[in-house]
């Protein structure tokens, strides 16, 4: 079964990396199933004799910008619990390029005096399995896609704008803004709020409704 993601955020990696540990692996199926991730922006990559001396931008100054990073985030114990299950050293990588969150504070604008304490830790009978408590984990959203991004292999991601998808019989056909097609199996849309799968295969068949 052939597999296209559209979309390399967050949640494409993480679909991928989902579907990479649970589908059967060779021998069986045969052939094994393949998994291709769209992505419309490409990292941005020395293109010219000049720009080989440039210096990679630091996290740091990336993260100056919320238009090219997003805002930061917060990951809960079930979030680190999936992160852990997806790969053991995924989590420990998100864990140590952020950092522990163990209680929300809850102030007082005007006076600030403290209103409340809410704990972030799922201690007590939740811990799982392996009998680890996790805490919530803040993150900005590059590093938790940088190191989702590292357990990809190379190769899986192919940069490309995906700008319509239609249903040819049995199959799923996306067309790339260059005009190339690919022929999927199975077609998984990770492509954000404006998204291009939902908009073209099930037009307002899914708008979301605000009450």
């Amino acid at each position: 079964m052939k597999i296209i993601i559209t979309g390399g955020g967050i949640a494409g990696l993480a679909t991928y990396l989902h579907l990479a540990k649970h589908l059967p692996q060779p021998p069986a199926p045969s052939p094994p199933h393949s998994i291709i991730v769209y992505e419309s922006h490409r990292p941005k990559t020395p293109t010219s004799p000049d720009d080989q001396n440039q210096v990679t931008p630091s996290f740091e100054t990336l993260s100056a910008s919320t238009a090219i990073v997003g805002g930061g985030l917060g990951i809960a114990p079930n979030g680190m619990r999936v992160l852990a299950h997806l790969d053991a050293e995924l989590r420990d990588a998100v864990a140590a390029q952020g950092f522990p969150c163990e209680s929300f504070v809850f102030m007082a604008a005007r006076n600030g005096w403290t209103l409340g304490v809410q704990g972030t830790s799922d201690a007590g009978g939740f811990e799982g399995v392996e009998g680890r408590a996790e805490v919530c984990v803040s993150s900005s959203r590059h590093g938790l896609w940088a190191c989702l991004k590292e357990k990809v292999p190379e190769g899986v991601v192919r940069y490309g704008r995906v700008v319509e998808a239609e249903r040819r019989g049995e199959k799923v056909v996306v067309r790339l803004d260059g005009g190339e097609e690919d022929e999927c199996d199975l077609l998984v849309g990770a492509d954000g709020v404006k998204s291009k799968v939902r908009e073209t295969l099930f037009a307002d068949e899914f708008a979301p409704v605000y009450t």
